[in-house]
């Protein structure tokens, strides 16, 4: 893999694994539309890591609170719990399943599609919430709650559905308020990268025989964390006063641009 190729793919990591576009989506458009190999599943898992420590240390304050605060926050580590396990669950048993459904060369179009739609009626149902009752902290929110949403999570293990989309609109849907719904989005990154790491370095190593890091690696996980870093902090700060309804609009561009591009090749 070439230094550029490293940080075009650092780039698309960093940046749509947080703002709600689909990363995986973004991953088939740089390696259909401009020929850039993903780079192997040591890479992938190089690529999750840097944006795994973006969100550690945009949130380092709050991480440690908690961690300080165990016995006093430890229901918001129960949450992240239950918001997890759906998703560890449904990849464990259905991998071969989500497989199959990922090779249909259209599915990443059709479900930026659908997460785009998703997007403008999770904007209609939270514009009639009564803006008095919603769920301001953490700690406030359900157990059901949780489960909603890390349901919801799950279905980001299709190509095409945006984690952080769909979690932040399991949290509208919920009555999280704009920036308490992308925070509990975020703080759930942490377990779910985690496992998607340790997942893909065992079949990376069972793959290879081991692991090495060569200068492109090292390159990607920088540009990973950097940009991912930055898509965090812009995010928190637009979530407050804007909604889904742009990137919902560009999912539905770039899938056209996919879809196009299928049609034509």
């Amino acid at each position: 893999m070439s230094y550029i190729d490293a940080v075009i793919l650092g780039l698309v990591q960093g940046l749509t694994e947080f703002i709600p576009v689909s990363s995986s989506g973004h991953l088939v458009l740089v390696r259909d539309v401009l020929g850039i190999s993903e780079g192997g599943l040591f890479f992938d898992v190089i690529l999750h890591l840097g944006t795994l420590l973006a969100v550690i240390i945009y949130f380092r304050k709050d991480l440690l609170e908690l961690i300080v605060n165990f016995s006093k926050d430890k229901k918001v580590f129960f949450l992240l719990i239950i918001g997890t396990i759906p998703a560890i669950v449904i990849g464990f048993f259905l991998s071969d399943l989500l497989e199959q459904i990922s090779d249909f060369v259209y599915i990443v179009p059709v479900l930026m599609v659908v997460t785009g739609i998703l997007f403008l009626v999770s904007e209609r149902v939270y514009a009639r919430k009564d803006k008095k009752k919603l769920i301001t902290s953490l700690d406030k929110i359900k157990y059901k709650d949780a489960t909603y949403i890390g349901l919801l999570q799950a279905c980001a293990l299709l190509p095409g559905v945006s984690r952080s989309g769909v979690t932040i609109v399991g949290g509208f849907f919920r009555s999280l308020k704009r920036e308490t719904a992308a925070k509990f989005s975020f703080f759930l990154s942490i377990p779910a990268i985690l496992a998607a790491a340790a997942y893909t370095t065992y079949e990376a190593v069972g793959e290879n025989g081991g692991i090495l890091i060569e200068g492109p690696t090292v390159l990607g996980f920088f540009v990973s964390f950097l940009s991912g870093l930055f898509a965090v902090a812009f995010l928190m700060r637009y979530i407050r006063k804007h909604g889904l309804n742009v990137f919902a609009y560009y999912l539905f561009a770039v899938s056209g641009i996919l879809i196009l591009f299928y049609l034509l090749r």
